[in-house]
């Protein structure tokens, strides 16, 4: 405590008492991520405005052996940027929008900023981004670190795979330019790598041009096996440009987008798809939409029976037929999860498919399998929940570690493995690739000061 303390006094002589805040109230704010399943109060909040900010911070972690958790968006569900007994490194004030370069297709930003900052900053130049989470206020920082995937990335890869070159500030306060070809060692395991060897603190990243169109068609079905290998025929085919599968109220669907235009049916019915038409689900959309309108206006004191916590969980699995399996299964641990009493709302299945772009010899950290070669098409099953009770200790317990421990056991890898799921990280992986994972923490952060807990205790 006392190194705490003193760390503290040294960084707020350095950096500023403005941008190092350790009050009760700002340690409330900050105590959890948006999934609450896990809760921790940080020894102090600390907002660097740059590069050299984040390196002072660290090497004066380093020198007091002072954990250190970095925080973008606080979008996480499974308490990867929750402290634990650690100082927050917020990083929304690095959020500056450096250059772009529209000829060649580049944009050069702070690690801070959000995708729906980008996205305004981009609409300016008739621009966009290829892929982007779901989350908005996800920042670009925290999502490279992790790969970011959308129902773009059949076709473009995750958003980790845009990047051209980031800035990094490692453990010891260095301030390194990684690409490919320079410092190429940091920058394949910095992207993917859940912030284990360094800071990110500027991207320059790949854009496209501005389709300020979008048409969504959806086909809803009464087969899941059928909508699937629909959806897998249009991702190998590349027919439009955003694909996706869910399950609405236990009803397959095909969501299809086409910018520009929308696609013509004609074109891809009986050739890449063929629709099993449900007309009841429609009408089933929209009473429950017309309903949530009605609920909201007349019976506001319903609200306060919001979710208390989510749990997401994104596998990505090998082999296609796995995909039918887990589904299946995953009705089955629904149905003991009602049968404990456990309250939930919103059950999502969600499958996105992923053309990899660069492979785990490239990319260690990422959940790519071994197996999986440059440009090859991988899919990827979400399962999400939102709970209306808070024991979600309960829920992990028979749905989420059950189902992670199968899909684990059948070749799945889990996209996001750290936080309270990093116990099958180890598993996982190959041995061979464990030690050289843990190889690189030891070479970069020796200390482990950054991030602790989110897989390396």
């Amino acid at each position: 405590m006392r190194s705490s303390v003193q760390f503290l006094n040294d960084l707020t002589r350095e950096i500023g008492q403005k941008k190092v805040r350790s009050d009760d109230f700002t340690a409330y704010c900050y105590e959890s991520d948006i999934g609450k399943s896990v809760k921790s109060s940080p020894i102090a909040v600390v907002f660097p405005e740059n590069s050299e900010d984040v390196a002072t911070i660290l090497k004066n972690a380093n020198d007091y052996c002072v954990p250190v958790t970095v925080r973008g968006g606080g979008t996480t569900v499974g308490g990867e940027t929750v402290a634990r007994d650690s100082v927050i490194i917020d990083t929304k004030k690095m959020c500056e929008f450096l250059d772009i370069d529209t000829s060649e297709k580049l944009v050069h930003l702070g690690s801070g900023m959000t995708w729906i900052e980008l996205y305004d900053f981009l609409r300016e130049y008739d621009s966009t981004f290829k892929v982007a989470p779901s989350s908005a206020t996800c920042t670009i920082g925290g999502t490279v670190s992790v790969g970011g995937f959308d129902n773009h990335s059949f076709k473009h890869g995750a958003s980790a795979d845009q990047v051209r070159e980031v800035e990094v500030v490692l453990p010891n306060g260095d301030i390194k330019i990684c690409n490919s070809e320079k410092n190429s060692e940091i920058f394949s395991n910095v992207l993917y790598g859940n912030g284990m060897i360094g800071v990110i603190t500027k991207v320059k990243m790949e854009i496209t041009g501005l389709n300020r169109t979008s048409y969504d068609s959806w086909f809803a079905y009464t087969d899941r096996k059928t909508a699937l290998r629909d959806y897998f025929r249009l991702c190998e085919n590349e027919v439009c440009d955003g694909l996706m599968y869910l399950e609405v109220f236990n009803q397959p669907i095909v969501r299809i987008e086409q910018f520009g235009e929308p696609v013509d049916i004609h074109q891809i019915k009986g050739k890449h798809i063929n629709t099993f038409m449900d007309k009841d689900f429609y009408i089933k959309l929209a009473q429950y939409m017309y309903a949530q309108r009605i609920r909201v206006r007349s019976f506001p004191f319903l609200l306060r029976y919001s979710p208390v916590s989510n749990s997401f969980i994104d596998i990505i699995y090998p082999d296609r037929d796995c995909l039918f399996e887990m589904i299946d299964y995953s009705d089955k641990l629904r149905k003991n999860v009602k049968m404990q009493g456990i309250k939930t709302m919103g059950n999502l299945k969600l499958c996105l498919g992923l053309r990899v772009k660069e492979d785990s010899k490239t990319r260690p950290f990422s959940p790519i399998p071994l197996d999986i070669k440059k440009d090859d098409l991988i899919f990827g099953l979400n399962f999400g929940t939102e709970l209306l009770s808070k024991d979600y200790l309960r829920y992990q317990k028979f749905f989420s570690s059950e189902i992670i421990r199968k899909a684990v056991g059948m070749g799945g890898m889990l996209y996001k493995y750290g936080g309270h799921v990093r116990q099958f990280a180890e598993e996982m992986f190959s041995d061979e690739r464990w030690g050289y994972l843990l190889e690189i923490k030891k070479k970069y952060d020796p200390n482990n000061i950054l991030n602790r807990g989110v897989l390396f205790e």
